[in-house]
């Protein structure tokens, strides 16, 4: 599986990305967004 970074914003001071990949089981693209806050350049965040 490959990620696709579709888009990639600032935001709230950190950063938020949009992703997509394809999916055997659905048999079409998949779409899912990752929320990073500042600190996640600095050190491991949840």
């Amino acid at each position: 599986m490959s990620l696709n970074l579709v888009a990639g914003h600032q935001c709230f001071g950190g950063s938020v990305g949009f992703y997509s990949h394809h999916s055997a089981t659905c048999n079409g693209a998949m779409r899912f967004a990752v929320y990073q806050p500042p600190q996640a350049t600095s050190k491991p965040v949840p």
